[in-house]
């Protein structure tokens, strides 16, 4: 478990910048926090992705297809890979995220809401699973503490700044 410690840590601590950077999104100048913090939440997920890849799968696809197959099966009964590809495709989708806000930021602060709730959304389910559903006792409970101050900062955008 000590080598796996890089893996989980750079996990959490991706979840934290995001769920920060979620806070800071409203504030000025051009939501320059809250952009980077976005932005440094996406660097450190790849690096967990990169260490989990390479210390818990040894750069191998099939055993990470195999350990993704196996921890569906514990959590949900059914034995699928599906949660591999997801995450590559989470990544692939935070990806242009964070590109479009870095390139185009006045578009991507006035895309239309529902656009804003479906990449919410996305975050919130790969969120809940990686820290909640797929982790046990304490753990699950940080999750949602974290993922419960994500959704109050949401709610915060919701209503107009004050004066």
């Amino acid at each position: 478990m000590t080598g796996a410690f890089p893996v989980y840590a750079t996990a959490w601590l991706s979840l934290v910048l995001w769920a920060a950077g979620e806070w800071t999104r409203r504030d000025p100048p051009e939501n320059a926090r809250g952009r980077m913090l976005f932005t440094a939440a996406l660097a450190v997920m790849v690096a967990h992705s990169a260490l989990a890849f390479g210390v818990l799968h040894g750069w191998s696809h099939a055993e990470a297809l195999l350990h993704a197959a196996r921890r569906t099966q514990e959590v949900t009964g059914t034995a699928a890979p599906r949660g591999f590809y997801a995450n590559h495709a989470f990544l692939a989708f935070w990806t242009i995220e964070a590109a479009a806000w870095w390139l185009r930021p006045d578009a991507y602060r006035r895309r239309p809401g529902a656009l804003v709730w479906l990449s919410r959304a996305v975050f919130a389910f790969m969120f809940v699973n990686g820290a909640v559903v797929f982790v046990a006792g304490p753990r699950q409970v940080l999750g949602a503490v974290v993922l419960a101050a994500a959704a109050a900062a949401w709610a915060r955008l919701r209503r107009p700044e004050q004066p």
